[in-house]
């Protein structure tokens, strides 16, 4: 029987002496009845940052693996970089979960490392579980947390599997608005200046912009400097998490059998649109000229921007007419 009990002991999950008060129910003494008039406005970010991943069994042959996290709470879900080939990744990356304080403290914490795997396909993914963790987060240790603005550290061992996963936990507050689901339009208008790479003295452009792991690509404009565009792109999702990198630009010259010419790079911030609904963007290329743009963010439920956001006049070879207007609806 004493054997029994010590398996038991080593097979629970191992907190961090800073982790004790944050998991399991509250008890008597903070609970969250205590405190009712923090719950309807407590809005923001619960914010994971995976740190690193150690000790796991590989399952490939190659005693390899290729390891990534899955991190939900409720109906949420978050998925983490892939490391390649390493039993050891360390990844220092952040996954947010957004909602209410008392909806993300009541759902269960999970973490799940995933081997990927091209050749498997798993409930449509390809990937092969190694391990899991689940914790349950203490409302007002979060709240201490964020006042004192650092963040709950946990070492998880994950079970039969073997293996320690370490992450942390912090709670953000913020404005109900900017945890808001929708939709961030971005309308690419146009570019002065760029870079001639043929023959003839222009260039062939378009543009690839990324935000949040998603990528959009533009439509190419024939032998011109001054390119107009005039295109709209959509990025769903939360407005914190879409406003907390920028967006970026690569602009290309096409060529048609060859390697496209680079024609520049530009990272825009969006922050502006935390305080409006509509911004003006100007965006200088890593080499010559500037791209223009408009972003507008719509959030669920509200009226679309206008489609016509921008109009401009187009010369016979598809560039910008420098002697025209530029109006804006």
């Amino acid at each position: 029987a004493e054997k029994d009990d010590d398996e038991k002991k080593k097979a629970a999950p191992q907190v961090t002496e800073s982790a004790k008060e944050a998991v399991s129910p509250p008890t008597q003494g903070n609970s969250p009845q205590s405190k009712p008039e923090a719950w309807p406005v407590a809005t923001g970010v619960l914010k994971v940052r995976l740190k690193s991943a150690s000790g796991f069994v590989a399952t490939d042959f190659n005693k390899k693996a290729d390891p990534f996290v899955l991190v939900s709470s409720g109906k949420q879900q978050k998925k983490s970089k892939v490391k390649k080939e390493t039993l050891s990744p360390v990844w220092n990356e952040d996954l947010m979960l957004t909602g209410t304080l008392q909806a993300l403290v009541a759902a269960p914490l999970k973490l799940t490392l995933c081997d990927y795997n091209s050749h498997l396909k798993i409930f449509s993914a390809h990937e092969e579980k190694i391990g899991s963790v689940q914790i349950t987060l203490n409302a007002f240790k979060l709240e201490r947390a964020c006042m004192q603005d650092s963040a709950i550290d946990f070492a998880e061992e994950m079970g039969s599997s073997g293996g320690t996963l370490r992450f942390s936990v912090a709670w953000k507050p913020l404005p109900v608005h900017l945890i808001a689901k929708g939709t961030l339009h971005v309308f690419l208008r146009h570019a002065d200046g760029l870079k001639p790479m043929d023959i003839s003295g222009f260039s062939d452009p378009y543009v690839k912009l990324s935000l949040c792991g998603t990528t959009r690509k533009s439509k190419t404009v024939k032998k011109s400097l001054d390119p107009i565009w005039n295109e709209s792109f959509k990025f769903t999702g939360v407005l914190y998490e879409l406003l907390a990198e920028p967006l970026s630009l690569h602009v290309s010259d096409y060529d048609l059998g060859r390697k496209d010419n680079d024609l520049g790079d530009a990272a825009i911030s969006l922050h502006a649109l935390e305080n409006g609904e509509l911004v003006e963007l100007s965006a200088p290329l890593s080499t010559q000229g500037t791209v223009y743009l408009r972003a507008a963010w719509q959030a669920e439920g509200a009226a679309p921007p206008p489609a016509a956001i921008a109009a401009e006049t187009a010369s016979p070879e598809g560039g910008r007419r420098r002697s025209s207007t530029r109006r804006f609806l």
